[in-house]
């Protein structure tokens, strides 16, 4: 809920800040190198992998864990939780995928055969769909878990750059991030159906090193303004044409609102159409690694 932020490192502990108190407490329990943290939907529960291989669970006000696992052998990489709060995710140095009940901590999948160690897990948000990352160095470094099967199962491989490090689905789950420490860069997929991935030819330069990345919101905090300037000459009559458009935020689900605000100027209303046709097509589209502009 916003409340906390908690940090685990190379010290073997985990760390709680109250940001609003501006306290920061120890939490006792993880005796290892804390790998990956993630939170339960709800926001009642922080899970943790370590490199010990054990998958923790902790109260989210609470000091120490509530329960611990002996996940994997050597690291637990990730720790993911399923939309709908019943499953958790983890992946670790043992080249295996687990698939654990939420409620009572039981193993109910393994998925094994994987190349290399699995960096990452992400859950799709509708919850039918899981992406394992770092599986290799670009051949099958990609894998698509079916998780809306009985058992959940490995659907297929894909090729990326490698050691996906970095994962993450937008919110609507139209489209999956991963970035790359080898290639030092963010590459787009186009989510289609329920199971589909397609490469985008779009992609973010970030520099070499480790990648993690996170999807904030996708509306913009206030109001923006662009002007766009048209000249060109090449023999006979010239063109020249400004553009100036104010663009805002709208309520989720309102869509496209174009609107000509032009009162009376010289300027021929014939073209106003061009100028709206352009800006809804780069909308959809999207000006940055494929994003749509939905509302």
């Amino acid at each position: 809920k916003g409340r906390f932020v908690f940090a685990g490192a190379q010290d073997f502990h985990m760390w709680r800040w109250d940001h609003g108190a501006g306290k920061k407490m120890q939490l006792k329990g993880a005796d290892a190198w804390v790998r990956a943290i993630a939170f339960s939907v709800d926001g009642k529960t922080m899970l943790t992998g370590g490199y010990d291989g054990r998958l923790l669970g902790w109260p989210i006000d609470g000091d120490k864990p509530a329960r611990a696992i002996d996940a994997h052998h050597g690291w637990v990489k990730a720790v993911a939780a399923s939309p709908d709060g019943t499953l958790i995710a983890t992946s670790g140095n043992d080249r295996l995928i687990k698939l654990w009940s939420f409620a009572d901590g039981k193993l109910i999948r393994t998925l094994s055969g994987h190349e290399s160690r699995v960096y990452n897990i992400a859950f799709h948000p509708d919850g039918k769909m899981a992406v394992a990352t770092g599986l290799g160095t670009d051949h099958n470094s990609i894998a698509v878990i079916d998780i809306a099967s009985k058992p959940a199962r490995l659907l297929y491989t894909m090729d990326a750059k490698g050691i996906g490090q970095g994962i993450e689905f937008t919110p609507e789950g139209d489209k999956l991030f991963v970035g790359s420490a080898i290639a030092g860069r963010i590459e787009v997929f186009d989510v289609v159906g329920d199971f589909e991935l397609r490469k985008n030819p779009k992609f973010l330069n970030v520099g070499f090193g480790h990648n993690s990345l996170t999807i904030g919101p996708r509306y913009l905090p206030g109001k923006a303004e662009s002007k766009y300037r048209h000249k060109k000459q090449s023999g006979g009559a010239g063109q020249f044409a400004e553009v100036w458009m104010r663009i805002e935020p709208a309520e989720r689900g309102e869509g496209i609102d174009f609107k000509n605000s032009l009162v009376g100027q010289n300027v021929d209303r014939g073209f106003v159409p061009s100028v709206e046709k352009g800006v809804r097509h780069i909308c959809s589209e999207g000006v940055i690694a494929g994003c749509k502009v939905v509302d």
